[in-house]
């Protein structure tokens, strides 16, 4: 019984880790075009996000630092 348990548990777990590894690969995925237009330094070292502007800003550091 003890065997079935961890072997569910262990099934269980590797989903989760798959599906949070989907969900990665879906924000990489659907990200690249707007770091291929940005830049890939100025995307995750810039310090303001402010899409609204007529020049917009995407810099995600202190989200990430958050």
């Amino acid at each position: 019984m003890e065997k079935i348990i961890h072997g569910l548990f262990l099934c269980l777990g590797l989903i989760t880790v798959g599906c949070v590894f989907l969900v990665t690969a879906y924000l990489v995925i659907s990200g690249v075009p707007a770091i291929e237009k940005i830049g890939l330094i100025p995307f995750f070292l810039g310090q303001k996000w402010a899409p609204g502007l007529p020049r917009p800003l995407y810099g995600i550091l202190p989200f990430i630092l958050t």
